[in-house]
């Protein structure tokens, strides 16, 4: 019986070192699940999941019979038990256990791949999109300005945007704490740079191809909108550019850490709307135009109609008259 006891601890060593191993991978799929969603990796993780389980029934009773039986029953009772364990099916169901947790871990290292090399497409794909948007798309940093923020007694401010109107100053500094961590091609034409890098070099704050006036107004309305608790705020304006040329913007800032409220993240969408303002306006003076000539045809129309009744009561007078010899001569 005492030659069993050297083979059994070497098997707990060797079960120890492999439930150490499977449960750091069940971590790490845990950590990396949204790469497990298809079938066929639900299916390989519950064949991990199973080898786990068995493995672990057969650890639990050697450590039993090892550490814990011998207390009560005595050391050569404890290694009989463990010699008939082994003898009738303790070997198999750890070759069981060894193999559903090696063929677990395969399929799971091959959906891990699968899913990996899927991430990546997605990745290139809406990459793809962020850089062949029509409007122009940029990521930029906002915390340092959420940080001077909360420094404020923002509790004690009724109106945020008359407080930072009163100081030019901080108000300046805070629209060029701005930081752009990224922009798409759109955004590269717009503020006319040779490319991203240079872009985001020579960044100066939010909107610095705008004037004064018109980035103030936008930030403002960022601002408010995010303490406000709003993840993502829309304003459309008419602007001035810092060449002075007026145009019509709409600026989307979209939130996408509101949770964390660090204001780390802030994708920034801006389109010059100026031709379809344009458009618009255009439309509507037609309509108007439209409108305005319905309205004087009806006008005619209804003017034609009395003419024509006056026009038909002057010939019939002009034929009575002609007829009548008393007509003329009341005429005379």
């Amino acid at each position: 019986m005492e030659t069993m006891w050297p083979s059994q601890t070497q098997m707990v060593i060797i079960d120890s070192i492999i439930l150490s191993v499977s449960a750091l991978s069940l971590v790490l799929i845990w950590r990396g699940r949204a790469m497990l969603r298809s079938a066929a990796a639900q299916s390989a993780l519950a064949v991990l999941l199973l080898g786990v389980a068995t493995l672990s029934i057969t650890y639990l009773y050697d450590l039993f019979t090892m550490l814990v039986l011998p207390r009560f029953v005595g050391r050569e009772l404890a290694m009989q038990e463990m010699a008939r364990l082994h003898i009738s099916y303790s070997w198999y169901i750890h070759l069981a256990g060894f193999v559903l947790i090696a063929i677990g871990m395969v399929a799971t290292v091959r959906a891990f791949a699968a899913g990996s090399a899927r991430l990546a497409e997605s990745e290139r794909y809406f990459r793809d999109l962020f850089q062949t948007a029509p409007v122009a798309l940029l990521e930029q940093d906002w915390s340092e300005i959420n940080a001077r923020l909360h420094r404020l007694p923002l509790d004690r401010i009724d109106d945020l945007r008359a407080y930072l109107l009163d100081r030019a100053d901080l108000l300046a500094d805070l629209i060029g704490s701005v930081k752009l961590s990224n922009a798409n091609m759109m955004a590269v034409r717009t503020y006319e740079a040779d490319d991203t890098a240079t872009l985001i070099a020579g960044y100066k704050g939010l909107n610095h191809h705008l004037g004064l006036e018109s980035r103030q107004r936008i930030f403002l309305s960022i601002v408010e909108g995010f303490v406000s608790g709003q993840a993502q705020v829309l304003c459309e304006s008419e602007a001035i550019t810092a060449k002075g040329d007026p145009v019509s913007i709409r600026v989307t800032a979209k939130l996408t850490d509101a949770e964390t409220g660090t204001w780390r993240r802030v994708i920034l969408a801006y389109e010059d709307v100026t031709t379809v303002k344009q458009a618009e306006a255009r439309l509507v003076q037609g309509q108007k135009m439209d409108a305005l000539g319905q309205l004087t045809g009806g006008f005619a129309h209804d003017f034609n109609n009395l003419m024509a009744i006056m026009l038909g009561h002057a010939e019939l007078l002009e034929t009575r008259v002609a007829n009548d010899p008393d007509a003329k001569e009341r005429e005379c």
